[in-house]
């Protein structure tokens, strides 16, 4: 048996989760779980009716978010970075990615924290991912993405990176 700290490089890397985000979720977790079980508690024996809704839409909502939130994770397959956060799954070809930098932008993205990380790819693509184990990441997508080079805390195309293209016409 392996030990707890030898991890499989090509993932799942899991999202880091900012303490307020989580506590935030967590609140509403037991809102939408604690509204509804106090509306039915109230409800017996009582002579007013119980607005189905009331019950239903706190339900509803936490059902949608985690539908769209859980799990939040990103691998490695053989060409591709996989970003998935519940149903929603991007794959993105290593060799489309251009830059990968550090970020704090506040638009909607699947991570569960501000310590993003930007993966410029395609023709103006992006998508902003927040790795726990961001140092390993980075390692990790510098050698499956062999145009990456390091900058610092960024990964950029080296400048002498020729496409599989590029080279197969010399």
């Amino acid at each position: 048996m392996e030990p707890a700290s030898i991890r499989d490089p090509a993932g799942p890397y899991t999202t880091k989760v900012d303490r307020w985000l989580g506590a935030i979720s967590a609140m509403y977790v037991l809102l939408a779980i604690g509204l509804p079980a106090w509306l039915l508690g109230s409800a017996v024996g009582s002579s007013q009716p119980l607005d189905p809704g009331l019950v239903a839409l706190p339900l509803g909502v936490l059902a949608a978010m985690w539908a769209i939130a859980y799990p939040c994770e990103y691998l490695f397959e053989a060409s591709d970075l996989v970003v998935r956060s519940g149903l929603l799954c991007i794959r993105i070809p290593l060799l489309s990615i251009s830059t990968v930098k550090p970020s704090r932008s506040l638009a909607s993205a699947p991570a569960w924290s501000f310590d993003r990380l930007e993966i410029r790819y395609g023709r103006k693509q992006r998508v902003l991912i927040s790795p726990r184990e961001k140092a390993a990441f980075l390692a990790e997508l510098a050698k499956r993405a062999p145009q990456l080079i390091r900058d610092g805390e960024s990964l950029v195309v080296a400048q002498s990176w020729k496409t599989p293209e590029e080279n197969g016409a010399s």
